[in-house]
């Protein structure tokens, strides 16, 4: 998806993306032309092309990303509506068979349920379904504000959304281990920049991660960035705390860091 910028061929879509409604279910149609008539073909038939068009709710994007030289990232427009999935683990000894986390769907199918259902846009109310699942995220916020990095109702809607979704639908479900995942696909990924602007957030978010109680005082040495980046039981977000490590790490070689590795 990043060969060209998304913006450029997908900014229609993300503008309608979230404009239904209540009242409006369908949302917003994407304008395709605005020609009186235009016709296309396909093999040896031919089909008038409407002039606008509906997305249906069955609609789901999913799209991957090369990082290189000839690519170019996302901007946060795109990662506010998206999360971030990274797949750099290689596991030659028996390929996929590794399983290094515990969240796993009660019901593997869930193919069905995502062609009935379809797409609902989070809300407010989804943060209050949530309820205390989601009581960090306050916290959270207000660390990051201090550095304007903090995010906006729309992450934390949808952040509240997949939790309280993941309470439903994964075996054994475990708060934190839920939040972590979801920190990792929608916070960090918005983080880049030189050692100036992400040193100091970045080593609170670190803090963050092993005890969000803003009464404790954690210290980050050395050694304990060592020990998140070797994947850390001991924190409360282990995934977070190891990414943040490898970016800490990146700012002090480099001088600067990025989510994407």
């Amino acid at each position: 998806m990043n060969l060209a910028k998304v913006e450029h061929y997908f900014s229609d879509f993300l503008s309608i993306l979230e404009s239904r409604t209540p009242d409006k279910p369908e949302g917003e149609p994407l304008i395709l032309h605005d020609s009186k008539e235009v016709v296309t073909a396909y093999g040896d038939k031919s089909f008038t092309v409407p002039q606008e068009l509906t997305i249906p709710k069955n609609i789901y994007i999913t799209g991957t990303v090369n990082v290189d030289e000839t690519t170019y990232m996302f901007s946060p427009k795109v990662l506010d509506r998206a999360n971030v999935i990274e797949f750099n683990q290689i596991y030659l000894d028996g390929f996929s068979e590794k399983e290094e986390n515990n969240f796993q769907l009660k019901d593997a199918d869930v193919w069905a349920s995502l062609l009935t259902d379809g797409v609902t846009f989070s809300s407010i109310e989804d943060y209050k379904k949530a309820g205390k699942i989601v009581d960090t995220l306050p916290e959270l916020i207000q660390r990051l504000e201090k550095y304007h990095l903090h995010f906006g109702y729309r992450v934390v809607n949808e952040i509240s959304r997949f939790m309280w979704l993941a309470q439903e639908m994964v075996r054994d479900f475990q708060t934190d281990t839920a939040l972590d995942i979801q920190l990792l696909q929608k916070v960090l990924p918005k983080f880049h920049g030189t050692r100036a602007k992400l040193d100091k957030p970045l080593q609170n978010l670190l803090v963050f991660c092993y005890d969000p109680d803003p009464n404790k005082s954690i210290d980050i040495s050395e050694e304990k960035r060592n020990q998140a980046e070797q994947f850390d039981t001991s924190a409360r977000f282990p995934r977070t705390a190891q990414k943040i490590a490898r970016m800490l790490r990146n700012l002090q070689e480099q001088s600067y860091a990025s989510f994407i590795e």
